[in-house]
C-alpha cells in the first residue's frame, strides 16, 4: 500500500537473512536498504537500540511501521502522528490519552489510556525524535514509544489517527489474523515450509536450504513443473498455474488420464545401476527404522480385530530386498493428488521431492505409484477436517472417511500397474510403509492414527 517509489529501511536481526531473501525476490522493483543489527538479543538489545542503528539513514520525515502490524489502509504521511485503535488492551498495548486531536499522554503497557497504539507512526520532526530516543535511558524495553512519550511530554504536537489493524505479534493474535484473511488456496500447513501467493506467481519457503536448492535443481529434470522465475537459498519463485487440484476433481477417469500422462512424460529416461538397490534399502528400510525409533506410542497388538503383533514383528517379516530395483526413472517423489494441478492443457506438477535417497535426477517409479495410491485413500482435506477416528482400549480401532469418486478409481490405478507388468503387492506394501513413515511427522491424535493405520495395512499385506 506504500507508493512504488518508497524507500524501505529494514532492520535485520533474528532470521534476518530470510527477510532479505524474501523481499528482494518477491519485490525486485522496490527499493530496500537493509541494516544489520549487531545486537538483537541479550544484554543491551532492544527495539529502541535496533531503531537507532538506522538513524543515519532516516535524516528526514519517515513512517515507522512495526513488521507485526498489518493495516487495511495506508497510514498518514504528514505531521507527527501515532496510529491507534479504538479498542484498548492495556496489558498488551501501549495506550494514549487525547484532547481533541492531540495526544496528551503516552502510557506504557499496563496503563489505562483511551486508545491503543498499534506500532505505526509518522515522524515529521525527525531530529526531535532521534534526540528524544537517544536521551532515553537504555533498557531492554526501550522502543519508539519512549521517544514519542518524551516528545509529548516536551510539548511537541503529536496527533493521533484511528485505524483498523491486525496484529501478528503473538500466537493468539496471529491465529485471529489468519481467520480474517482466509486463503483461497488449498495448502497443507507444515512447520518448515510455507507458500506466499501473488496474482501471477507463487513463492515457496523451505527452512532447509539444501532441500530448497535441490528442488530448484530437480525442476529441470521433471516434465510439467511450473517455470522457476527466481530462487535464493531458502525461497523458490514459480509461475502461478491456473487450474484445479486433482484432489478436487470429481470426473471419473482422471486418475487413469494422469497415469497415462505420467508414463509418457514423467516416468521416462530410465537408468539402470546395481547401486540403486542400495538406495532403495536406505530409503525404504533404514529411513523407516530411523523414523519410528523415537516414537512415544504405546504399541497395541490388536487393530480392528486383527492380531497384528508388534511393529517389530511386522517389520521383521518384510523382505526389503523385494522392494528394491536397479532401474530408476525421472520421478516426482510426492506424487499425490494435492500436488497435481489439472489445467486446460493437461497436468502441472508442484511440490516435488528434492531427492530420492542420494539421487537427484532419478528415483523409484514405485514410490510415485505408492504415494498416489496412499493419497486416493488418505485425502488430506478430509484429514484436515478431522474425518478420521481412532479408539484405544484393549484393542485399537481406526477408520477414516474416503471420497467415493476417488476410491472408485483405485481399480484403474491397480489395473494400470498390472497392465504395465508391475508388482501391485509391492505398491500396496510401500503404501503402508509410507503411512508408517508419516506418523513421526505429526503429533497428537493424527500421529497415533497413522501409526496403527499403517500397522493394520502392513499386516494385511504381509499375511499369507
Amino acid at each position: 500500500m506504500y507508493p512504488v517509489d518508497t524507500t524501505f529501511v529494514i532492520t535485520l536481526g533474528h532470521k534476518g537473512e530470510l527477510v532479505r531473501e524474501f523481499l528482494t525476490l518477491a519485490y525486485p522493483n522496490r527499493s530496500f536498504t537493509f541494516v544489520i543489527v549487531d545486537n538483537y538479543e541479550g544484554p543491551g538489545s532492544s527495539l529502541g537500540y535496533s531503531i537507532l542503528q538506522a538513524r543515519h539513514l532516516l535524516q528526514c520525515p519517515f513512517v515507522f511501521h512495526c513488521c507485526d502490524t498489518i493495516l487495511t489502509k495506508p497510514p498518514p504521511t504528514f505531521g507527527n502522528v501515532m496510529c491507534v485503535a479504538s479498542h484498548t488492551d492495556s496489558v498488551s498495548y501501549t495506550s494514549i490519552d487525547v484532547d481533541v486531536d492531540a495526544v496528551t499522554a503516552v502510557h506504557m503497557k499496563g496503563g489505562n489510556g483511551k486508545f491503543s497504539y498499534i506500532g505505526v507512526s509518522h515522524i515529521q520532526n525527525y531530529l526531535d525524535f532521534w534526540e528524544c530516543l537517544s536521551a532515553c535511558e537504555a533498557s531492554s524495553s526501550l522502543s519508539d514509544v519512549h521517544a514519542l512519550q518524551r516528545m509529548v511530554e516536551s510539548g511537541l504536537f503529536v496527533n493521533y489517527h484511528i485505524m483498523d489493524f491486525y496484529d501478528t505479534g503473538n500466537i493468539a493474535s496471529y491465529s485471529k489474523t489468519k481467520k480474517a484473511f482466509p486463503s483461497t488456496h488449498s495448502v497443507l500447513e507444515k512447520n518448515d515450509e510455507s507458500l506466499c501467493f501473488f496474482p501471477d506467481r507463487v513463492i515457496k519457503f523451505c527452512a532447509n536450504s539444501s532441500t530448497n536448492l535441490k528442488r530448484v535443481e530437480r525442476s529441470a529434470y521433471i516434465s510439467g513443473t511450473p517455470s522457476i522465475l527466481g530462487s535464493s537459498d531458502h525461497f523458490m519463485m514459480m509461475d502461478f498455474v491456473k487450474g484445479t487440484l486433482l484432489s478436487e476433481c470429481t470426473h471419473y477417469g482422471e486418475v487413469k488420464n494422469l497415469l497415462e500422462w505420467a508414463k509418457r512424460s514423467l516416468w521416462v529416461d530410465s537408468q539402470t545401476n546395481p547401486a540403486f538397490r542400495d538406495t532403495c534399502i536406505s530409503f525404504y528400510k533404514d529411513k523407516t527404522f530411523l523414523r519410528i525409533k523415537d516414537l512415544k506410542i504405546v504399541d497395541k497388538h490388536t487393530v480392528n480385530g486383527l492380531h497384528t503383533g508388534s511393529i517389530t514383528d511386522l517389520l521383521a517379516t518384510i523382505d526389503f530386498s523385494q522392494l528394491t530395483t536397479d532401474t530408476f526413472y525421472r520421478f516426482h517423489g510426492d506424487f499425490i493428488l494435492d500436488n497435481i494441478i489439472k489445467t486446460s492443457e493437461g497436468f502441472t506438477l508442484i511440490d516435488w521431492r528434492h531427492e530420492f535417497g542420494d539421487q537427484i535426477k532419478h528415483g523409484d517409479m514405485y514410490y510415485d505409484l505408492a504415494k498416489l495410491r496412499h493419497n486416493i485413500i488418505f485425502n488430506h482435506k478430509n484429514i484436515t477436517n478431522g474425518l478420521f477416528e481412532i479408539h484405544e482400549g484393549d484393542e485399537v480401532v481406526v477408520d477414516l472417511k474416503c471420497n467415493y469418486m476417488l476410491i472408485r478409481q483405485l481399480e484403474e490405478l491397480d489395473q494400470f500397474v498390472l497392465d504395465n507388468n508391475l508388482d501391485l503387492k509391492k505398491v500396496k506394501l510401500l503404501m503402508s510403509i509410507i503411512w508408517l513413515n508419516m506418523a513421526p511427522l505429526y503429533t497428537g491424535k493424527l500421529q497415533v492414527f497413522l501409526y496403527f493405520f499403517a500397522k493394520f495395512n502392513l499386516f494385511l499385506q504381509l499375511r499369507p
